[in-house]
């Protein structure tokens, strides 16, 4: 990286600190280094949010500030000490490059604070790292929204219960059940799912989310850290150790935001896609139209085939590679009544997305 590109980063953690996303997404895309990289996927998200009129609802805010926590305790503290707290626990074999996806043994580090699901979760929450944002910087309290209550949730063990009203998570072990808001999971775990995760209160109805996308574990784990959530890492690791759980389960592929599922996870539309066409641009483009189509001919079946897969559809609308030249074969009048039925179903964030696509955008309104 050069100056100008430092200089442009720490431009960019200003921006994301005060809330302006357009300044963000603009600051962050200036630095080649990044080509690709999902964080400049979600920036350009949050902008398009802001300007859209329907706004950066409380949840992907806190979503946001702690993603902003994470990548500043990088920054500030020696990350090394907090990876090598936790890759025992998570790779009792220790860590395989191949599994991390590393040509070089230094590469290892940056892949594990940026995708095991335990080096996350501990840095923000037993390191403190979420407190430490908003005690060194205290203007990130605009960002935040609730994550200053986040700060303390306990990890949990949950089973997913999906219906046609929402999404319900049932402790593993004694407790009440919780009806949360409603982010895709079910789309990738399933009914009768087990994961592990932290509720967290948040503005829009039900009132609790998962602070993040969670692990999906067995039924012997989520019950061990429903009965005992402070000692989620001990039992966890225990789980990987004795072979119960697949060692490197917790190195997850990247994570949307605005969603409990990976990044690019529209691409399940498209049939012949691959999990590796998620990481470029160019290896995307060409699945955007079939995905597209795709959605078009579940809308089609009925609005129980849209329901099922509506968080998938709304990923779709919401990449950047999902521009209005790329999809106008099926931006006509022709496909009106299908669109309308995917609107009807789509998440709250994604309508404006949808509409700044099927409309005539007004002088000066922001598109992708």
């Amino acid at each position: 990286m050069t100056l100008d590109d430092v200089e442009a980063l720490v431009s960019c953690e200003a921006a994301e600190v005060s809330g302006d996303w357009r300044a963000a997404a603009k600051h962050y895309s200036s630095i080649p280094f990044f080509g690709e990289a999902t964080h400049g996927h979600h920036l350009a998200l949050l902008a398009h949010l802001a300007d859209s009129g329907h706004g950066v609802p409380s949840w992907l805010q806190g979503r946001t500030a702690s993603t902003l926590a994470h990548r500043l305790t990088d920054a500030q503290v020696d990350l090394g000490r907090i990876v090598w707290e936790i890759a025992p626990r998570a790779y009792p074999s220790g860590p395989d490059l191949g599994l991390l996806g590393c040509a070089w043994p230094e590469q290892a580090l940056a892949v594990l604070w940026g995708r095991d699901w335990m080096v996350r979760q501990y840095s923000l929450y037993e390191a403190h790292g979420i407190h430490a944002l908003l005690d060194q910087l205290p203007d990130a309290r605009t960002l935040a929204g609730p994550a200053a209550e986040w700060a303390d949730a306990p990890m949990g063990g949950w089973r997913v219960e999906t219906r046609r009203d929402g999404l319900v998570l049932h402790p593993a072990g004694a407790g009440p059940a919780r009806r949360v808001l409603d982010l895709g999971l079910a789309e990738e775990v399933g009914n009768d799912a087990h994961v592990l995760g932290r509720l967290v209160r948040v503005d829009e109805e039900p009132g609790w989310a998962l602070d993040w996308r969670p692990l999906l574990v067995d039924q012997l784990t989520a019950a061990a850290v429903s009965r005992e959530p402070e000692r989620w890492i001990e039992i966890l690791g225990g789980r990987l150790r004795s072979g119960a759980l697949v060692e490197g389960s917790t190195l997850q592929s990247d994570s949307t935001h605005v969603a409990d599922l990976p990044h690019r996870h529209w691409l399940r539309l498209s049939p012949g896609s691959q999990e590796s066409d998620a990481w470029s641009d160019a290896a995307a483009r060409p699945h955007v139209l079939v995905a597209a189509r795709a959605a078009l001919a579940l809308a089609s079946e009925g609005p129980d085939s849209v329901r099922l897969q509506r968080h998938s559809i709304g990923l779709l609308l919401h990449d950047r590679l999902a521009t209005r030249q790329r999809l106008a074969p099926l931006l006509s009048e022709d496909h009106h009544d299908a669109w309308q039925t995917i609107r009807r179903h789509l998440p709250t964030h994604a309508l404006g997305r949808l509409d700044a696509l099927l409309g005539d955008p007004s002088p000066g309104r922001r598109t992708w």
